[in-house]
This record gives C-alpha cells, structure tokens and sequence, in this order.
C-alpha cells in the first residue's frame, strides 16, 4: 500500500521477443528459444518373441564361455550375448 492508503499496481513486465517462451525458476526467469516438443520413446513392449530370444542369446553365450573354460561361464557368457545384441539393435 501506498502512503495515501491505495493499493499500489504492479508494473507490468516487458514482453519477450517474438518466437520466444519464457521458462519460469525460483532463481530466476530465462528466455528459452522455441523448440519443437519430443516425445521420448519408451522401452519396447516385452513380447513373448523378446523373451524367448533373449533366453536364447543368453544360453548361447552361456554355452560358448562354457566351452572356452571361463569361469561363471553362464552368467558371463549370458551378460555378454546379450549385451552385444542389445548395443547392435541402437
């Protein structure tokens, strides 16, 4: 309030430049350019088909460390396959 007992007006704040949209903080208040929207893409369904060829990539490997003699070669071999397969598919 005022000395006079009105209630004082906010100035009203400077419009960002055209094509702009402000994004609003607790720190402060940024001009973002204007970017289109992404949706992120999530992970695929898991299908009966996805797990099946998983187990099978994963007894595979198990199968190969088995016969190089690493040792968990199950459990190493399986990582290994499948993590192979999974880097190739991106």
């Amino acid at each position: 309030m005022s000395a006079d007992g009105e209630r004082s007006v906010p100035r009203a704040r400077c419009a960002p430049p055209a094509g702009t949209v402000t994004a609003r903080s607790t720190a402060s208040t940024s001009t973002i350019p204007n970017r289109p929207v992404s949706t992120p893409k999530g992970p695929a369904p898991v299908t009966l088909r996805t797990t099946l060829l998983a187990l099978v990539l994963g007894a595979g490997g198990g199968t190969l460390a088995h016969l190089a003699h690493l040792p968990l070669a199950w459990m190493i071999g399986a990582m290994t396959a499948t993590t192979v397969a999974a880097a190739g598919t991106e």
